[in-house]
């Protein structure tokens, strides 16, 4: 050891103090270190804490970010869309314009429109009540020409009918005549006969019975040849008007089928005008009125043809 001198003890209190505060010292930087340490590892947590906080902020920060650009964007989209509006806006209020103008231009052209359809209408109806006249009066004269036609044609056939009937009684006469004539004959012949009869008994009577059978037979024979020629003359008067029989029975039946073409015909052209007729006026009750009429007269003149018909048909059955 190193031999020290005696301290005064002031020197020595100092160095007990000196060491006393050296101790302290060391004991507080002891504690500093503990605290430095302390403090590191707050400073290490608020690191990381930090770290931590500014990684969260970051995102936050990015997220703000991405939601400011999305506000963003959202807010232009929307006045974008505001500014769509106010143009979709200042063109409703074009388009409103424009369909005012247009309602009031289609008042306007209906209006118009009215007035030529009450014209058109006007003069259609009256192209129409001329047509319905002027083919009234057409109808008119085709049935009264066809009336006459036909009548003229039935009257035509009644005198060829007639003139073949004059020419019939003039053969029945002719006939009748002839058969008179036949019967004087015949007549005259029966009673040289029966002269001859007589005679021929006279002289038979001086006979002997025996020949009386004989002259019985032969009368009865010779009754039998004049009821032979007898039935022979009413054959050949049969045939004689046999032919004209078929004749007059063919032309009847030739004039009944030109009969029912001309009614065919005629119920054809009034089909056809009744047909135009309904077209052009469609229920017109005044022309279905003169359509009847039409009809009345069409069925009259085919009423006055069958009564034609069948009074030359009577006329043929009575003769």
């Amino acid at each position: 050891m190193i031999e020290t001198k005696a301290i005064d003890e002031n020197v020595k209190n100092l160095l007990l103090t000196v060491r006393n505060q050296a101790e302290r010292y060391k004991s507080l930087f002891n504690e500093l270190e503990g605290l430095r340490d302390a403090i590191n590892n707050d400073i290490n947590e608020l690191r990381e804490i930090s770290d931590k906080y500014e990684d969260k902020f970051n995102n936050e920060i990015i997220d703000l970010e991405i939601r400011y650009d999305n506000s963003i964007q959202s807010i232009e989209e929307k006045i974008s869309q505001v500014k769509q509006l106010e143009i979709d806006y200042e063109k409703i209020q074009q388009h409103k314009r424009e369909f005012e103008n247009l309602l009031e231009k289609f008042a306007v052209e209906s209006n118009e429109f009215t007035q030529a359809f009450v014209d058109f209408r006007f003069e259609v109806e009256k192209k129409i009540a001329d047509e319905v006249r002027s083919i009234k009066s057409y109808v008119d004269k085709e049935i009264e020409l066809e009336s006459r036609t036909l009548e003229s044609r039935i009257y035509d056939r009644i005198r060829k009918v007639d003139r073949h009937l004059e020419q019939y009684d003039k053969r029945i006469y002719e006939s009748n005549k002839l058969q008179d004539e036949t019967n004087a004959r015949i007549f005259k012949q029966m009673r040289s006969l029966e002269g001859f009869m007589d005679s021929i008994k006279s002289i038979t009577e001086s006979m002997s019975r025996t020949f009386n059978s004989d002259l019985r037979n032969t009368e009865s024979h010779l009754l039998e040849k004049i009821d032979i020629i007898e039935e022979r003359q009413e054959k050949i008067k049969k045939i004689e008007f046999l032919d004209d029989i078929l004749e007059l029975d063919k032309a009847i039946r030739s004039y009944r089928r030109e009969f029912e073409v001309e009614k065919e015909r005629n119920q054809k052209i009034i089909h056809d005008y009744e047909k135009q007729i309904s077209i052009v006026r469609g229920e017109n009750k005044s022309l279905e009125v003169e359509l009847n009429s039409t009809k009345s007269k069409s069925n009259i003149a085919l009423v006055t043809a069958v009564v034609s018909l069948l009074l030359m048909v009577v006329l043929v059955a009575l003769i």
